[in-house]
């Protein structure tokens, strides 16, 4: 999970917002890779836009009952975007132009590479894992997964998913 760095004039509310709908996405990240991002041009204030990277012969997002839950969870509607084929293009599109959605879900949607080469749209998780009780809570029950996340200069950048059985 990574959290893009939202532009300077919309720090403030629209972190919080991204913030609180990633809260309620958490146990989404718990199974899959979580990167969060915000403050695009193509997100309206007040609206979730999450994008999942997903197999074909998933059905659609809107089908599956928990998305209802997790959207009133988060308290403001959620817009979909799913991809199914030609992830790896779209991403690095997607990243170049910086119109990224506030959340992508997937197994290794966002890696290490991307975090490198596009650090600038990424915001430090360390500062914000109090927003994050879900998250929090997997850190401390498998330090293991903290010590993968976690810079050397104590910042984290992205969360492993983890899957339990």
């Amino acid at each position: 999970m990574s959290i893009h760095r939202p532009t300077p004039a919309r720090r403030g509310p629209r972190r919080r917002t991204v913030l609180g709908g990633l809260a309620a996405t958490a146990a989404v990240g718990s199974t899959l890779g979580l990167s969060a991002c915000g403050g695009n041009a193509s997100s309206k204030e007040g609206e979730l836009r999450i994008l999942v990277v997903k197999h074909a012969l998933t059905k659609p997002m809107a089908e599956m009952g928990w998305t209802a839950a997790l959207e009133e969870a988060a308290g403001m509607p959620i817009v979909w975007e799913e991809v199914s084929a030609d992830w790896d293009q779209k991403k690095s599109t997607m990243l170049a132009a910086g119109d990224i959605p506030d959340l992508v879900v997937g197994t290794q949607a966002i890696n290490d590479t991307d975090l490198a080469t596009y650090g600038s749209l990424f915001a430090n998780l360390a500062e914000s894992l109090d927003a994050l009780p879900n998250v929090t809570a997997m850190l401390e029950e498998k330090p293991e997964l903290k010590a993968l996340a976690t810079q050397p200069t104590g910042e984290i950048w992205s969360v492993p998913g983890y899957k339990r059985f």
